[in-house]
Parts: structure tokens; sequence; C-alpha cells
């Protein structure tokens, strides 16, 4: 579910500002991940360790989208697709984080 969200963020900041593609959703709580943290925290699926370590990677992931969105709606195109490898780094930490909680 993380991956179609990266893969949409990234071809939006990959676009050109004319460009009419819509913006996932940004916020961490409300989109697909976030939502299903959330569902299976209060279900006690898996250890609580695991469901806190991958919110803190997920919100870190979030964080750093919103930064480069922001840069790339000032204008600063070239530093929001610059910021896109370090995003990268951190979706896999994300994944990894996911994959303790399977």
């Amino acid at each position: 579910m993380i991956e179609h969200w990266k893969n949409r963020f990234t071809s939006k900041v990959q676009s050109s500002l004319q460009d009419k593609k819509q913006w996932p959703i940004m916020s961490g709580k409300h989109d697909p991940c976030g939502r299903w943290i959330k569902r299976v925290r209060k279900e006690g699926l898996f250890e609580q360790e695991s469901l806190n370590h991958l919110q803190r990677t997920h919100e870190d992931f979030h964080f750093l989208a919103q930064a480069i969105q922001a840069s790339y709606q000032a204008g600063d195109i070239d530093k929001a697709r610059g910021e896109l490898e370090g995003l990268m780094v951190v979706y896999h930490k994300v994944k990894r984080a996911g994959d303790l909680c399977e």
C-alpha cells in the first residue's frame, strides 16, 4: 500500500508544475498505511513495539514528503527532485518496519 503512495508521489514530483496530477493523501494519519496502523493497533494484532517503530518511520516518511511537496510548490523543482533519494531511504525503512509486523 505504501509503494503505490510512493509511486504517485514520485510521479507528481517528477512532473511539471503545469501538470494537473493530484498529490496523494499527504497526511500520514489519513493515508492507507496510517489507517492500517490505527486499525491493527486497535485490534491488537501485532506487538506494540513493532507498531510503534512502524508508526515513527511512517511519520518520518510523511514529514520528509511534506517538505519535498513544499519545495515543489514553491517552485524549487530541482531541490524537490533532489530530495527524492532521501525519501527512498526512509521508504525502505518503513518497508522494513512493516515487515516486523508480519
